[in-house]
């Protein structure tokens, strides 16, 4: 190669910003509901800001629990998102047998 040939596979390293730093979670949850998930989750979503219900997936015709209780409930808090099951049916879902 002559020295006026350009040089290939140079790549150039992004600042190290905001984008590039490890993520510290602010909230980590262990939450268990006993038939209560809905009020417990809108109770957690108005005292942490950036915080809201996702989705709730409700029992239908056949389940463990009653037509259109909740089965499972996704919401963040502070924008960590959480999935948390309602009662002990929503655990079999949600664990399966081996848990």
């Amino acid at each position: 190669m002559s020295s006026n040939t350009p040089k290939t596979g140079a790549v150039a390293t992004p600042a190290r910003d905001q984008r590039y730093q490890p993520h510290t979670q602010k909230i980590t949850t262990f939450l268990w509901f006993d038939n209560n998930a809905e009020e417990a989750a809108n109770f957690y979503v108005s005292v942490f800001k950036n915080s809201r219900i996702l989705k709730s997936v409700l029992y239908g015709d056949v389940g463990p629990g009653p037509k259109g209780a909740i089965m499972i409930i996704d919401f963040e808090l502070d924008g960590a998102a959480s999935r948390r099951p309602d009662g002990e049916g929503g655990a079999a879902i949600l664990l399966g047998h081996s848990a």
